[in-house]
């Protein structure tokens, strides 16, 4: 996933980034949609300053007993504890879209990486391609290894050599004990 930080700091660079990987314009909707997130989490923490100074207000209010002010600043209060739990909410889902959006855009590509299409073989660090063996080589190997009794291919705890074992073991099988 991207970094917003990045994006936020070198949108060209990030617009480039994006090109050589057949997307344009990117940036823009990555930054628009980040806008809206902080604009709205801003919000939500002014108002949660102002709920905050209203309910020490509320406190001051009852102690004097004036009625009618502690009435509006409980009011107050509530009306913006509503205003936060949304803005959270809308903050939260710009967020999620903002994240899927990043999840979706491609890696961008180191500058070492050519341009253009590439190259179907696999080679090794000599230069030449690589040899798998063949699926039947495979499978004999297996055969041979499954046919063979648990006794022969695998040897008792705390035997000392394998060697030794399947020497053991082959002539166990050939006397018949």
């Amino acid at each position: 996933m991207h970094d917003i930080r990045m994006i936020r700091d070198n949108p060209a660079q990030f617009d480039a980034a994006m090109a050589r990987r057949g997307l344009s314009g990117v940036s823009e909707q990555v930054l628009a949609l980040d806008a809206d997130r902080r604009a709205k989490i801003a919000a939500a923490e002014a108002a949660l300053a102002e709920r905050n100074a209203a309910s020490k207000e509320v406190g001051k209010a009852k102690a004097s007993g004036d009625e009618a002010e502690f009435e509006r600043l409980r009011a107050l209060v509530a009306a913006k504890k509503e205003e936060i739990a949304k803005l959270e909410a809308e903050a939260k889902a710009e967020d999620e879209e903002l994240r899927n959006l990043l999840m979706t855009l491609p890696n961008i590509m180191s500058d070492e990486v050519p341009e253009g299409p590439t190259k179907t073989t696999t080679r090794n660090s000599a230069g030449s391609a690589r040899r798998r063996p063949s699926p039947s080589s495979r499978s004999s190997i297996s055969r041979s290894r499954a046919s063979r009794p648990a006794w022969i291919s695998r040897p008792p705890r705390g035997f000392p050599a394998r060697a030794s074992w399947c020497s053991r073991a082959r002539s166990r099988a050939s006397t018949g004990r």
